[in-house]
């Protein structure tokens, strides 16, 4: 009678093991990244990241990312980056909507979480990471584009005009951090009631997996939003710990980075323990530095900003044109892209063949967006249209 009472209690105990799959041992991830003495492996390994993507492959709805990580395989690219708020998305949002369009960002979209989780999943399974950006301070900007081609904060979540929850009539407070949420002053409520909210659902949703990375923000000191340099330092910290703490409870990858726009930043970045790696974004025609080539953490450098991201670059007398390049050309605008990806790629990784796991490279690539942009308000990234000269050049970097 005792032996039978110790097995039944054995697969009782056993059974509420199993029952607690979600936090202790939910997802065998095909993709194991890590961040291991400043040097990034890939199931066990040391791995060069290579990425390519649109940063609104995840709020697209008819971006079909399954084929995407399909191709991306077949050239060995094993990295996308993507917005986890896209303001431009002519389909999903992290936050429901009335019907009248505008967001209720207190309530959480969970047909977008269920894509979330879909996306890094597939990604996983084609041995590819993902590096979800939380928070964008581009949503945050004015200026010309948003006269020119209703651009950024004028579509943005956070604009008071487009939510029904009063926020945001100072585009500085969205750095705020406070837990004290007062009803007469509605902008100390964003943190707690919208922003840690998302971190929270965003690791329920993917900190099982073990193939993502979790940046805080995208661009943050250059939102020009009249925020401190102290005040997005100190967003970041908090977001950092947040994060930290609740990837704790969960088997997946705990690595963090962060954009460092900054000198503030790059300084959090590098004396951060929590911080595995970092990002940085070129511009115009605008190479690495030594010192990044050289940093002693994992670096990402980013096309983002500069003129290999769009092939419109590269066309004389198009108004459109975001970032001018040397050398335009009436014709063969596709070849002359490739060539330049190519030498800044050179640039990126001097000796090809050195896979030291320190340094990275990230493709935006804008042109995923179709022929009509940035001509019209058309920001609806296809699968279709990746570009394979671009990603032959990046697989003569890949390993």
């Amino acid at each position: 009678m005792n032996n039978k009472i110790l097995a039944l209690s054995f697969w009782l105990l056993a059974g509420f093991i199993l029952l607690d799959v979600p936090k202790q041992a939910q997802a065998q991830s095909r993709t194991r990244l890590s961040v291991e003495e400043n040097v990034v492996k890939i199931n066990g390994q040391t791995a060069r990241l290579v990425s390519y993507s649109d940063l609104g492959l995840l709020a697209e709805s008819s971006f079909d990312y399954r084929t995407f990580f399909a191709t991306l395989r077949a050239y060995r690219v094993n990295m996308v980056r993507v917005w986890f708020n896209y303001h431009w998305a002519s389909s999903l949002s992290p936050y429901r909507r009335d019907g009248q369009g505008r967001y209720d960002i207190e309530s959480g979209n969970a047909t977008y979480y269920e894509r979330l989780k879909a996306l890094v999943a597939a990604a996983d399974a084609q041995g590819i990471v993902v590096q979800v950006c939380l928070f964008d301070a581009n949503a945050l900007e004015t200026g010309t584009d948003d006269d020119r081609r209703n651009q950024r904060w004028v579509r943005a979540p956070f604009n008071r005009a487009n939510n029904i929850n009063g926020y945001l009539a100072t585009r500085r407070n969205f750095f705020g951090t406070s837990n004290s949420c007062t009803s007469n002053n509605r902008e100390s409520c964003l943190w707690s009631r919208v922003n840690a909210v998302v971190i929270d659902k965003v690791v329920e949703s993917i900190g099982n997996y073990s193939n993502v990375i979790y940046e805080v923000m995208n661009e943050p000191g250059g939102s020009s939003t009249g925020a401190s340099s102290s005040a997005i330092a100190e967003f970041h910290r908090v977001v950092i710990d947040r994060l930290t703490s609740k990837l704790q409870s969960h088997v997946g990858s705990k690595v963090i980075s962060l954009n460092a726009d900054s000198s503030t930043l790059l300084s959090l970045a590098l004396n951060t323990a929590a911080v595995s790696l970092y990002s940085v974004h070129l511009s115009d025609n605008n190479g690495p530095t030594m010192s990044q080539l050289n940093s002693t953490k994992p670096i990402i450098i980013s096309n983002d900003g500069h003129c290999t991201q769009a092939v419109l670059n590269y066309k004389q007398g198009d108004p459109n044109r975001n970032t001018a390049c040397s050398g335009a050309v009436t014709s063969n605008a596709d070849t002359q892209r490739a060539n330049k990806t190519a030498a800044l790629l050179q640039q990126v990784f001097p000796n090809a063949r050195l896979n030291n796991g320190r340094v990275h490279f990230d493709f935006l690539d804008k042109s995923l967006n179709g022929s009509s942009w940035p001509t019209t308000t058309n920001y609806e990234p296809r699968a279709a249209y990746a570009d394979r000269n671009v990603l032959q050049k990046l697989r003569d970097f890949t390993f």
